[in-house]
């Protein structure tokens, strides 16, 4: 049932019928066919090291079993294809890491600007505001002259 599930694309309901097979099968009875049906779903789904596993038991319990064999040569090919996958992920966090570090650093050296340089606040008038909008004069104009 398992197989036909898988055959159909029905991943999540072949899974649970092959590992609920595994889990039932009777001691004396090899399980080869439910480790191999196992493989190939967990193959289909994507996890291949899960899936190297139950091929490489299915070859213990039938050493002549071609599409194990074939399949773990293909799965075996593939994972080590991702190594490089790794190192590269790798390299890329270093490099995150050290950006970050500069930047920290660079924080760390920068001194705070002097009090002395910034000109000093202004403070709000609001009499002189007052008096500019009845007269009409620009505030501005107010602060440069000393109006009586």
């Amino acid at each position: 049932m398992a197989r036909l599930l898988l055959t159909l694309q029905y991943l999540d309901d072949a899974l649970f019928l092959a590992r609920r097979s595994l889990e039932l099968q009777a001691p004396d009875r090899s399980a080869w066919q439910q480790h191999f049906t196992l493989g190939e779903i967990l193959k289909a789904y994507g996890h291949h090291q899960e899936a190297v596993l139950h091929f490489k038991h299915t070859l213990e319990l039938r050493p002549d079993h071609t599409g194990a064999q074939e399949a773990l040569v293909e799965l075996e090919t593939l994972l080590a294809g991702t190594g490089l996958h790794i190192c590269t992920l790798l390299i890329i966090i270093f490099l995150v890491l050290g950006v970050l570090l500069v930047m920290l650093s660079s924080l760390e050296n920068e001194e705070p600007p002097d009090l002395a340089s910034r000109p000093p606040p202004r403070h709000f008038s609001r009499a002189l505001a007052m008096r500019s909008l009845k007269l009409g004069i620009s505030p501005r104009a107010l602060r440069s002259k000393r109006l009586p």
